[in-house]
C-alpha cells in the first residue's frame, strides 16, 4: 500500500475516532468498522465486484446499502462507510479500521500483548505479567494468552511492535550459531 493511501486511511479514522470519542462509543464502532471491513473487502470475488469497471456504480452502491442493512450497521457507521464508498476508498476499508483501532487505544492508553506460552499458563501468572506491563507502561494491558509446545520451555512476549523471546526454542537456537 502507497504512504498516500496510508495517510488518507489515517485520516477517515480520525475522523471516524472524532465521532466515536464524542458519543463515547469507541469500541463499539471499533467492531463495528471492522466488522464492515471484513464483509465489505473479505473476499477477492466481492473485491474484484467492486473494481469491476464494467458493473454499472448504481449497481455496486445498491449492494453496499444491502450489505450495510445486513451488517445492522448504525445511521452513523452507514453515513460514514458511504462517504468511504463515494470517495472511492473502499479498497483501503482494512487499513482505515486498523488505524482506527491503533487511534482509540493510543487515545485511551490501552495496549494488546500477546504471551504465547510452552504449556498452559496459570491465570495467576498471567495477571502478574499483566501488572507488571501495567506498571512499566503506565497504560492498560489487555492480554492474550495462548499455548506453543514448539517452544519447549518458557515464554514469548509481543507488546506492540516489540517481541521478547524466553523461550528454550530460541536459547537452544543461539547456543547452536555460537557453537557453530
Amino acid at each position: 500500500m502507497k504512504f498516500q493511501e496510508m495517510e488518507v486511511a489515517r485520516h477517515y479514522a480520525d475522523a471516524l475516532l472524532a465521532i466515536a470519542l464524542e458519543e463515547g462509543k469507541g469500541d463499539e464502532y471499533r467492531e463495528e468498522v471492522q466488522r464492515a471491513a471484513e464483509a465489505l473487502s473479505g473476499n477477492k470475488e466481492l473485491v474484484s465486484f467492486w473494481n469491476n469497471r464494467r458493473v454499472p456504480s448504481r449497481e455496486k452502491k445498491a449492494l453496499l446499502v444491502e450489505m450495510l442493512e445486513g451488517l445492522e450497521a448504525t445511521p452513523k457507521m452507514r453515513a460514514f462507510l458511504e462517504v468511504v464508498w463515494d470517495n472511492a476508498r473502499l479498497g483501503i476499508l482494512p487499513v482505515i479500521a486498523e488505524r482506527f483501532a491503533e487511534a482509540l487505544d493510543s487515545r485511551l492508553r490501552r495496549l494488546h500483548a500477546e504471551v504465547r506460552s510452552a504449556r498452559a499458563l496459570p491465570k495467576e501468572i498471567a495477571e502478574r505479567i499483566k501488572g507488571v506491563l501495567e506498571d512499566e507502561t503506565g497504560w492498560t494491558v489487555e492480554i492474550e494468552v495462548s499455548e506453543d509446545p514448539s517452544l519447549i520451555a518458557g515464554i514469548v512476549l509481543k507488546l506492540g511492535n516489540t517481541i521478547i523471546d524466553g523461550s528454550l526454542r530460541r536459547k537452544l537456537t543461539l547456543f547452536r550459531e555460537a557453537i557453530s
